[in-house]
């Protein structure tokens, strides 16, 4: 496994000793390791429990829909991004509804009834499929499942 070398900016290290108590820097490098798996679990948690939340051309439709975003919690809430953007391309692109033959209410629905952290897990299996679309296109239940591989 490859060694990561990187300097901790103040914001990072704040949020790294946010909820810890101890000697902070020589905490840093497990403090990291122990919140990037903590947050690869629980996001993957979600990301199951949303597995044929959507049928598959719901789901098709919102990764076309979703094919060139970059998603910024600095700038919006995942819940409002993944709303927004959809609401407006079936608005304005009402092509894309026939394309994929989805019901824009049914669909704008069950946006509505995602959490939060429901919407940041649909916006990363998006995510997903576009970094490998060649294994995911036939099948969709692959994005649900969790392919890292973690000792």
């Amino acid at each position: 496994m490859n060694n990561l070398d990187f300097t901790l900016d103040e914001n990072i290290k704040k949020c790294l000793i946010d909820f810890h108590n101890g000697d902070y820097p020589a905490y840093y490098p497990s403090l990291m390791k122990d919140y990037i798996l903590t947050y690869h679990n629980l996001i993957y948690r979600i990301i199951k429990e949303l597995d044929n939340y959507f049928a598959s051309n719901e789901l098709y439709c919102l990764i076309d829909i979703f094919n060139s975003t970059n998603y910024s919690s600095s700038i919006v809430s995942a819940y409002n991004f993944l709303i927004g953007n959809t609401t407006d391309a079936l608005e304005y692109e009402p092509f894309i509804i026939k394309k994929w033959e989805v019901d824009k209410n049914v669909l704008t629905k069950k946006i509505k009834q995602l959490s939060e952290f429901q919407a940041f897990g649909i916006i990363l299996v998006m995510y997903k499929f576009w970094r490998e679309p060649d294994r995911y296109k036939n099948n969709l239940s692959l994005l649900f499942e969790d392919t890292a591989e973690i000792a």
